[in-house]
């Protein structure tokens, strides 16, 4: 049995992007204030770990999604705008599109349903997930709490340092494809935003409807990054899941960062929008996290894996969002 436990419009030069809970004078690690050291790596190392991100080809990934069932009409909300999908049509723009993509944001939603109609988002959730609990039990990640703010904001644990590993592992003792893994990644994207959190858009309150990210690299090794998934994993999620998910970050931290981090942050940061980027803090060790994400959270409230003493997983131990993402996938399996 299951435990459980509780719990970029890019702005104009008048818009400000809302603050952090922990942007305070005595705060450092900020992506602005993040001062590269000098690299250990041989120069040609570091240029070869400079180009890897930049040759995959997103638009040509196979994600291996599966049609729905037959009788299955689609979803009655669209993850993407957030937003009912009887309100679409016509000129219909999402607020949050409208707001996070000033200029071309009719383009933008048009985008975004076309890809939405060729990978069969709108019926991603009637889908039976065959290989769910295989890659949460090779792969940490999980949601693992809301936020104590009045926002209420999701909070998303990633170990990006044990992704590689996980990946070997599902493919040489379960016989689970990379492609499923992103399928099962664009489940838990859409379940976020179609189930789990489906407040409106308010541009007096951009925070609410957004999520706190946490990206762990602990254990992750120079090698991870030249393995051909690992570098389409990281691209594919910052431009097509940005892309077609906008206004969706309130903060993202990553954390436990590898000492050639900054070096392969010049690489990743091509990908990240100005906006994004000043809502990314940077936090190489504990001591730079904890207290953040128990301004976040609560002390009560930190799970074990982000240095507090709640014990919280994507397998047995379940906050209550992640266990209504399993209860929601075991009642398509039975």
């Amino acid at each position: 049995m299951f435990k459980r436990f509780g719990f970029g419009r890019r702005p104009s030069m008048a818009v400000e992007v809302p603050m952090a809970i922990d942007d305070r004078p005595s705060t450092a690690g900020n992506v602005a204030q993040f001062e590269e050291e000098p690299s250990n790596l041989p120069t040609d190392e570091m240029a070869g770990l400079e180009d890897i991100l930049l040759d995959v080809d997103v638009q040509g990934v196979d994600m291996a999604i599966e049609n729905g069932p037959e009788a299955d009409v689609g979803s009655d909300w669209n993850g993407c705008g957030g937003c009912p999908v009887a309100a679409i049509g016509g000129d219909f723009v999402p607020p949050r599109f409208a707001f996070g993509c000033s200029k071309r944001s009719d383009e933008r939603w048009a985008s975004a349903l076309q890809w939405r109609e060729v990978h069969q988002i709108d019926h991603i959730l009637a889908t039976s997930r065959v290989h769910f609990h295989a890659i949460k039990a090779a792969w940490s990640h999980f949601f693992c709490a809301r936020t104590r703010t009045e926002s209420r904001n999701l909070v998303v644990y990633e170990h990006v340092g044990g992704l590689n590993k996980a990946l070997a592992v599902l493919d040489t003792q379960h016989n689970i494809a990379f492609s499923d893994v992103m399928a099962h990644y664009l489940f838990l994207t859409e379940f976020q935003w179609a189930c789990l959190d489906r407040r409106p858009f308010d541009q007096a309150q951009p925070t609410v409807g957004q999520m706190v990210k946490i990206l762990d690299f602990d254990g992750m090794a120079l090698a991870d990054c030249k393995n051909a998934d690992f570098r389409t994993f990281v691209t594919w999620t910052m431009r097509t899941i940005g892309q077609h998910y906008p206004e969706r970050c309130a903060a993202i931290y990553i954390i436990n960062t590898p000492p050639w981090f900054a070096t392969f942050w010049r690489v990743i940061q091509r990908l990240i929008s100005d906006v994004t980027k000043q809502k990314i803090r940077i936090c190489p060790s504990p001591k730079d996290y904890v207290r953040r994400l128990t301004a976040w959270l609560g002390q009560e409230h930190l799970p074990v894996a982000l240095g507090g003493t709640v014990v919280v997983n994507g397998t047995d131990a379940l906050a209550d969002d992640e266990a209504a993402l399993h209860a929601f996938v075991r009642e398509r399996l039975d």
